[in-house]
Formats: structure tokens, sequence, C-alpha cells
């Protein structure tokens, strides 16, 4: 890609960044009652983990959860942001970049090796996190072994690992194997990748073991950054209360609905902005 090309398409990101705004409407699938941000706040500021899905360009979803952080911080809460874009083996990157012993320029490459989504998405987010010294956590897994595991299944997975994560294949919860055989529909993965569901499963049952272990570590409100298919009940969430007791809450943009390509209901989040 060109330069010119490259900061053709930079200055309509930051355009379209200008003209974002934190989405009013905000739908509580328990009693489908349109309300604003504050009072969906008011329902999850004091759950352990709070789930804040996203499609990862969008800006608006990016805004949501830097909102829901910025609430909880200035409420008093001890927060950890936890989040799909860095794998749990790079937490010497955010430990480093939080201290100030590396760089911008080293940790944006450091960012860039892990995701490939533009950092100027989240620029809004990592900015504020930097600034308040609040702590940062990588809890996706390492992307070589989720591509074997997309290309090979579940066999490659020894039984304690199996038992550790208490994982068990895509078959025996058609729910979401379904809802992974639709995301896999509309991306490029699935002619490639013969396992993706299983990958998917296995990646988001290591994430979930990361969680639990940030909330062993003291009293924290754990905010979940990743995909929305990640995000929703049957797939982290439903897998982090198979290891602990928890209080947790679901956010989920309004995409979800095409992504999942059904309607949305509460066992698949608690709540649907847009």
């Amino acid at each position: 890609m060109s330069l010119r090309i490259k900061l053709y398409f930079i200055v309509l990101l930051f355009s379209a960044a200008s003209c974002a705004e934190l989405p009013k409407n905000y739908l509580t699938l328990d009693n489908r009652e349109v309300v604003g941000f504050d009072a969906i706040f008011k329902r999850i500021k004091d759950k352990r983990v709070i789930f804040v899905g996203e499609a990862h360009i969008s800006i608006e979803d990016h805004l949501v959860q830097l909102e829901v952080i910025k609430q909880l911080h200035e409420s008093g809460k001890k927060v950890v942001v936890a989040m799909e874009m860095f794998g749990d083996k790079k937490h010497h990157t955010l430990i480093k970049w939080s201290r100030g012993e590396i760089g911008e320029a080293e940790f944006m490459r450091e960012y860039a090796a892990e995701w490939n989504v533009p950092f100027d998405y989240y620029f809004d987010v990592f900015s504020y996190l930097y600034g308040k010294g609040i702590r940062m956590a990588g809890i996706n897994a390492d992307k070589g072994f989720i591509n074997h595991a997309a290309k090979n299944g579940l066999d490659m997975i020894g039984k304690e690992m199996r038992g550790r994560l208490k994982l068990s294949p895509c078959v025996d919860d058609p729910r979401y194997e379904r809802l992974l055989k639709v995301f896999s529909e509309k991306t490029l993965h699935a002619a490639e990748l013969p396992h993706f569901c299983d990958a998917q499963r296995i990646r988001d049952a290591i994430m979930a073991v990361n969680i639990v272990n940030l909330l062993k570590s003291d009293d924290v409100s754990v905010v979940v950054m990743l995909g929305s298919a990640h995000a929703s009940k049957y797939a982290v969430p439903k897998m982090l209360l198979q290891h602990i007791d928890v209080s947790t809450a679901v956010l989920l943009p309004e995409s979800f609905r095409l992504l999942a390509g059904q309607e949305i209901g509460l066992d698949m989040t608690d709540y649907i902005w847009y």
C-alpha cells in the first residue's frame, strides 16, 4: 500500500472518530426497556466481570468500552482491563509500557505483532488506561497454537489441559456451534480451517481461565474487551462460570444481530446498545 493511500485511510479514520458519539440507546434484555448509559451503569457497576463486546473496527463500540472503564474508575473501583488483542504471554509488554519502561514506538510494534486491527481504533482506550495507571492484562491464546488447533482439532489437546480448561468439543454445545458456524460463514476462516469452531472454543476456554486468574489476585472489577462472538453468554462468560461463581454482565453492540444471524435474547447478552 502506498504512503498516499495509507494517509488517505488515516484521514478517513480520524474524520470518523471526530464524528463518533457514545451510543444513546441501551436495550435491557430482561424487561425489553430502552434506557440511557447512566441507567445501564447503575445496573452493572457492582458486577465483578463486565464483558463489553466489540466489532473491532467500530469506533462507537470502543467508546462504550471506554465509558464503562472511566465510570468504574471514577467511582473508586479497582479496575483491571482484560484484552483480547494481547496474548497471555505478553503481560510483560503491557506492564513495561504502563510503567514507562518502553516507548510508544516499541509498544506499537508489539501491538502490531499481536493484533491486525489499526491501533487508532483503540487509541483513546489505551491513552486513558496509561494516563490513569489502570492495569491491563492480555488474555488471548497464542496465535500459532490456535491456528494449529483450527487445522487439526481437539486431538492436539492433551487430557490434562482439557481438564484444566474444562474443555468440551463444539458438538456438545449446539448453541455455541450454531453461533460459530454463522460467524465462520461470514469470515474467510472456515474453508482453510476445518476445525475453526473447536479452535475458537479452545481460545474462549483459555481466555476464561485467564480471567479467573485475574479475579484470584485481589478484589478487582474486570472489564473484558473482546469481539462480540467471544463476549456472548454462550462463549467466554459461560466458560468463566464453569470455573468460578462470580457476578457478570454482558453488553453487546447491535451489530451482533447480524453476526449471530438471529434475534438476540437474554440467553446471549444482558444489554444491547445502538
